[in-house]
């Protein structure tokens, strides 16, 4: 996996952890690292699909994920990208 600030990373938990050091991730960081990602592709997810996949992979009434919701959040961009885990 590579990033566009540091170093590459070879795991999804160096990944949430390089941007979201304090171990809690907002949707503007999320959107961040699936754009740095390669993963938004104006064919398939956009920005505004990001926004509605943080809505829902997040806990009702918060405003960050955690690294468990971080691995639903790129598994529905995958799958809307076309690819199945």
């Amino acid at each position: 996996v590579e990033v566009s600030h540091g170093p590459p990373v070879e795991s999804l938990e160096e990944v949430f952890e390089r941007y979201a050091p304090s171990g809690e991730m907002d949707g503007k960081t999320f959107a961040k690292v699936a754009k740095d990602g390669g993963m938004i592709q104006d064919k398939f997810v956009t920005l505004g699909e990001m926004d509605l996949i943080f809505s829902q992979i997040k806990a009702r009434g918060k405003h960050k994920i955690g690294f468990d919701q971080f691995k639903q959040g790129l598994e529905k961009v995958s799958q809307r990208n076309g690819f199945q885990y």
